[in-house]
C-alpha cells in the first residue's frame, strides 16, 4: 500500500501564491499587506482540498501527514510576516530617526 504525504503539495502551492503576492508588492504596489495578511486562512482551504482530494481519488493509499511541511509553512509564514512588518516600518518612519553609524 502507497502512503501518500499530506502537506507537501500545500507547502509548494502555498510557497508559490505568498511568493507571487510579495514580489507583486515590492514591484507594482498593487497588492499591499493587509490583503496578503487577511489571506492567511488561504492556507487551511489548500490544505483541506488536497485532504479531499487525495481521500476521493486515492481511497486505497494510506495517508500520513507531513509534519514538517506543516511545521515549514508556520516558520515561513511567520517569517514573512515579521519581514512584511519590518518593509512598513522602514517606508513610514523617517529617514532623520535612524542613527547612522
Amino acid at each position: 500500500m502507497e502512503k501518500r504525504r499530506m502537506g507537501t503539495f500545500t507547502l509548494g502551492l502555498c510557497l508559490l501564491v505568498f511568493g507571487i503576492l510579495f514580489m507583486i508588492h515590492l514591484f507594482v504596489k498593487v497588492v499591499d499587506y493587509q490583503l496578503i495578511f487577511h489571506l492567511w486562512p488561504i492556507i487551511f482551504i489548500f490544505l483541506g482540498g488536497e485532504v479531499l482530494y487525495y481521500a476521493i481519488r486515492g481511497a486505497d493509499q494510506k495517508m500520513k501527514y507531513d509534519y514538517a511541511a506543516v511545521f515549514l509553512i508556520i516558520i515561513l509564514a511567520i517569517f514573512a510576516m515579521g519581514m512584511a512588518g519590518m518593509d512598513l516600518v522602514f517606508e513610514h518612519i523617517p529617514a532623520d530617526h535612524w542613527i547612522e553609524i
